[in-house]
């Protein structure tokens, strides 16, 4: 989707509306230049793959939060992370997108 963008007075591209930046409107293709070729490239099951492994990442430093929140020296001192629901979401999230993503490369390999 790209950004609908309007001319100021000297010919110039900008974004429309009050508050936004006055920054010049980019293409579409110019905003994930910087991206490496094989994420840009990759399919829906890599990107898949890719988002899942994060979400388990997400869930061990989650579990490391919860193991040091469990084990603090000062009871009275509890945080407000709530680690256990932070790990067990992306715990399940991960493990949902790494399944559509071996579903996918089994689905692209037959």
């Amino acid at each position: 989707m790209a950004i609908a963008c309007t001319r100021d007075k000297g010919g110039r591209r900008r974004l429309p509306g009050p508050g936004l930046s006055p920054r010049p409107c980019r293409p579409i293709w110019r905003a994930v230049h910087w991206l490496p070729e094989f994420i840009r490239f990759a399919s829906e099951a890599t990107l898949f793959g890719l988002w899942g492994g994060a979400m388990l990442m997400l869930a061990a430093a989650a579990f490391v939060g919860d193991r040091r929140r469990m084990r603090r020296r000062k009871i009275d001192a509890v945080g407000w992370m709530p680690w256990r629901d932070v790990a067990a979401l992306s715990l399940f999230a991960g493990f949902v997108l790494l399944a559509v993503a071996v579903t996918g490369w089994l689905g692209a390999a037959a």
